[in-house]
């Protein structure tokens, strides 16, 4: 990591040029590490700003664009909110500002609705900015995404219990059911989940994910007992695939 640069009031341009090549560079840490050198007393809105910057682009781009785990990513971005929070008198009617808090809220995992207020204000203070419009649709998209997640959880729980309920253990067990009881057992699905707007479609990806998931339980035996636990892979795939930070 390259030495810190000392700040002063002095060398303040030059201090915010390193930090925006080390920014290019990807090089967050030392971003980070440079800024938070500064005594709290003596840091203004805008090193406060770009210390909030380097905690999002760590926690979503990663030191060199490599990524970050996401707990620690979740942290950090908490931790740019809290920065920005602190100079919100100043910066609630900048454009930047209100992107770094939209930003932060974005990628919070189920946090995505608190971006938006945040983003369209940005696209008042800057119209020509189209990123944030973008990030309106895109958390919109996130919030339909989190309601089908939960619907389709729930009905995953429900056909869990009525082919269990039927002993049907695996793909090949169901599919050498007489059609008699495989009418009987979709009956008993879509009654069970008729309450929930949930497509033909998805319903079908559940049916199939559950026999899947039943045949891993079925395979896990220790001392003649089966291992309770069934994955849920199918619906952590059911996300907003988001763009990459900025």
């Amino acid at each position: 990591m390259e030495n810190i640069i000392q700040y002063s009031k002095e060398n303040e341009e030059y201090f915010f040029k390193r930090i925006e090549e080390l920014t290019d560079k990807n090089q967050f840490l030392a971003c980070i590490e440079t800024l938070e050198s500064i005594p709290k007393e003596k840091r203004d809105y805008r090193i406060c700003y770009e210390l909030a910057r380097a905690y999002q682009n760590f926690a979503i781009i990663g030191e060199n664009e490599k990524g970050t785990e996401i707990e620690l990513g979740r942290e950090l971005l908490l931790t740019s909110i809290s920065i920005l929070e602190s100079v919100r008198e100043e910066g609630e009617n900048k454009a930047k500002w209100n992107m770094r808090m939209a930003y932060g809220y974005q990628y919070l995992e189920d946090k995505e609705e608190f971006a938006i207020p945040y983003a369209l204000h940005w696209a008042e203070l800057d119209p020509s900015d189209k990123d944030a419009m973008a990030v309106v649709e895109e958390c919109k998209q996130a919030l339909k995404n989190r309601v089908k997640k939960a619907v389709l959880s729930k009905v995953y729980e429900i056909v869990v219990e009525i082919l269990k309920s039927h002993k049907i253990t695996d793909s090949l067990d169901y599919s050498n059911r007489e059609n008699e009881e495989l009418e009987e057992i979709d009956e008993e699905i879509y009654l069970a989940i008729k309450d929930y707007a949930v497509e033909e479609e998805d319903i079908l990806d559940v049916i199939e994910n559950v026999l899947e998931d039943l045949e891993s339980v079925n395979k896990y035996k220790n001392g003649g007992k089966i291992m309770e636990k069934i994955t849920h892979d199918f619906f952590w795939r059911i996300r907003l695939g988001k763009g990459t930070g900025r």
